[in-house]
């Protein structure tokens, strides 16, 4: 993990190297953080409905880029919960369990220009340097972006916000 670290501090750090070793263990380590957050999410939604009780769900530290377990208190008087991810509508590895839980899914429609904008100026906000939050709204980001829109014919509901399309609004699915 310290060089996806490195590489989430300095994304242009010529001395920054990845050694195949070392990357394996990293890709094993973020996968299973991955599914150990999905976990989380998933019995976090399934408890709400049925406990009675305040549950902790995962949250999301952006000055670290990392999730972190039970940041968020749901206590069960809340009526509504409004659940953010990119992740929530996926088909593969167990995501489409999460789905199934949720009352309503809304998929955000917003222009790759405004995406990336709010993208690199949300990377500067947590400290990253311009160039480098450029070179991560354009890569991981935007990697992330496309896999997220191929979810959008999954949610109820699409919220159109492109900021160049008169016909914004929003449209059932």
């Amino acid at each position: 993990i310290d060089n996806v670290k490195a590489f989430q501090l300095n994304p242009e750090d010529p001395a920054r190297v990845i050694r195949p070793a070392s990357s394996l263990g990293e890709v094993a380590e973020a996968e299973r953080a991955l599914a150990d957050m999905q976990q989380d999410v998933l019995t976090s939604l399934r408890d709400l409905h049925n406990s009675g009780e305040t549950l902790h769900a995962p949250g999301f530290d952006r000055r670290v880029e990392e999730p972190v377990a039970g940041q968020l208190a749901l206590s069960p008087e809340l009526r509504c919960i409004l659940v953010e991810g990119n992740y929530l509508l996926l088909r593969d590895n167990g995501w489409h369990r999460v789905a199934s839980l949720l009352d309503l899914s809304v998929g955000i429609v917003l222009d790759e220009a405004t995406r990336h904008e709010r993208l690199i100026a949300r990377h500067v906000a947590f400290g990253k340097t311009p160039d480098a939050a450029r070179a991560w709204a354009l890569g991981p980001d935007e990697r992330n972006a496309a896999a997220i829109a191929a979810t959008l014919e999954r949610a109820d509901y699409l919220l159109d916000t492109s900021a160049n399309d008169s016909s914004a609004g929003s449209s059932t699915r």
